[in-house]
């Protein structure tokens, strides 16, 4: 018994379940294994990237702390660096186990698609941002 599988309208690639919304990040990645995949229409598990790690953009460089860290931890770690704190615009997210960063709604997408999400308490923040005790 063959399983039909359908053509993922963001990749290309033949897939149980196609995406409904663009990724956060190219769902396929271009290389080799991958175009050969392709050409083939063969089942291809790819791991999506982890989230590793809280984040935060300020001044032109990117700040972070891992698992189990929290977004105020690396603010303090930012003063204490720095002397300063924070002082203008920040940008907070997450850092993946490949090193990108992501800003909230990207991560929360990630997260999602990779089964890295705790249930949220109903009568908390139930919106499409990614927040640390959504992880850990």
């Amino acid at each position: 018994m063959t399983e039909e599988l359908e053509k993922c309208p963001f990749c290309g690639l033949r897939v149980e379940t196609p995406c409904d919304e663009p990724p956060p990040m190219p769902c396929a990645q271009v290389d080799e294994w991958m175009l050969a995949a392709r050409k083939t229409e063969h089942r291809v598990v790819v791991p999506l990237p982890r989230i590793v790690a809280v984040a935060v953009r300020y001044n032109g460089k990117t700040w972070s702390l891992p698992a189990p860290n929290r977004h105020h931890h690396v603010l303090r770690m930012i003063f204490a660096e720095t002397g300063d704190g924070i002082r203008g615009p920040d940008l907070q997210g997450f850092l993946m186990d490949n090193g990108r960063f992501l800003n909230r709604k990207q991560a929360y997408l990630l997260a999602y698609r990779n089964g890295q999400l705790k249930p949220r308490r109903p009568d908390g923040y139930q919106g499409l941002e990614l927040f640390s005790e959504d992880l850990w």
